[in-house]
């Protein structure tokens, strides 16, 4: 995943530039992720909040995945089972949409969804504009210069409180799948407010 964000930045056009332009998506990115969340609950048949590999391969067509990329579901449902329960709740089952379309995302036999495909690119743009640095993964100090770069440090305060959300392992950087997840979660709290 990390070889698969860097190669992605490296040729990245730049679509965020700024904080407040990915404020502005917001209501994009809901109807996107609201979408995975209608596909995780109709995958979901025993709706009890999980689904195991078994599931989601019996539900491939559905979500919009073809039969062939069987094999690199199975390394990704590996990658986006954060747990290791070998279950994925809806969370992780964001995350394996992203990845999926971060591998997969320009292949014209890619039928995800049209509002999950543009949310999941703005999310890679997002990404690619805070790691600066190129390696898959964004520091802290990366956060900080983007905001003060486009914002005029007005929302420094507010970035850290962010990169502390997003950096669940607290081990001082983001993923890619910690980011994902955490976008998310912003753009539902921005929906509920």
């Amino acid at each position: 995943m990390v070889e698969a964000i860097t190669k992605k930045a490296a040729t990245s056009k730049g679509g965020i530039k700024s904080f407040n332009q990915l404020l502005l998506k917001f209501p994009v990115l809901g109807v996107g992720f609201n979408k995975c969340r209608e596909l995780f609950s109709s995958v979901d048949e025993k709706k009890n909040g999980v689904i195991d590999i078994g599931g989601l391969v019996k539900n491939l067509a559905h979500i919009g995945i073809e039969e062939s990329d069987h094999d690199i579901l199975l390394n990704i449902f590996t990658a986006a089972d954060i747990d290791n329960s070998k279950r994925i709740d809806e969370k992780e089952f964001i995350i394996l949409l992203a990845i999926f379309h971060l591998l997969k995302g320009s292949d014209p036999d890619f039928n995800l969804n049209k509002d999950v495909r543009t949310t999941f690119q703005v999310a890679e743009d997002t990404f690619c504009y805070f790691d600066s640095s190129r390696d898959g993964y964004i520091e802290k100090e990366e956060v900080r210069a983007a905001i003060l770069k486009s914002d005029g440090g007005e929302m420094l305060s507010m970035a850290q409180q962010r990169f502390n959300e997003l950096d669940w392992d607290k081990n001082g950087n983001i993923s890619y799948a910690e980011f994902v997840y955490g976008l998310s979660r912003w753009v539902s709290d921005y929906q509920n407010e």
